[in-house]
């Protein structure tokens, strides 16, 4: 079972370790449940704090968004297909993400001293 894959010793199908495999497959699952944690606060987020009128305007804008990057990412792996410049996307996402955790952060600190003036 856990023996290399492929069998070939041809240089245009180089041997995978299986652990490598399992990594990566284990990788790819812890992060999609990072990720379907972070839609559904978001999705929680959105029904508390988002007035009922204005609802429709917000996820309107908020899938405008979403679709947007999601075409942009697709635009970067095009454009930097060959695999010794991955590191430039990967670079972008990790921009993205830690640009997204910023402004999330000054959001949250906004809205926690709005409740702490609100108690006062």
């Amino acid at each position: 079972l856990l023996q290399n894959q492929p069998s070939s010793n041809d240089e245009n199908n180089p041997k995978i370790p299986v652990m490598f495999v399992i990594l990566v497959f284990i990788s790819i699952c812890t992060s999609r449940f990072g990720l379907w944690g972070f839609d559904l606060s978001e999705t929680q987020m959105m029904q508390e704090l988002v007035d009922k009128t204005e609802t429709g305007k917000i996820n309107g804008s908020q899938e405008l968004l979403v679709n947007t990057f999601w075409l942009f990412s697709f635009v970067l792996t095009m454009i930097f297909s060959d695999p010794a410049l991955f590191m430039w996307p990967a670079f972008a996402s990790f921009a993205m993400i830690f640009g997204s955790a910023t402004i999330y952060s000054l959001f949250g600190m906004k809205i926690e001293a709005a409740q702490r003036e609100a108690l006062q």
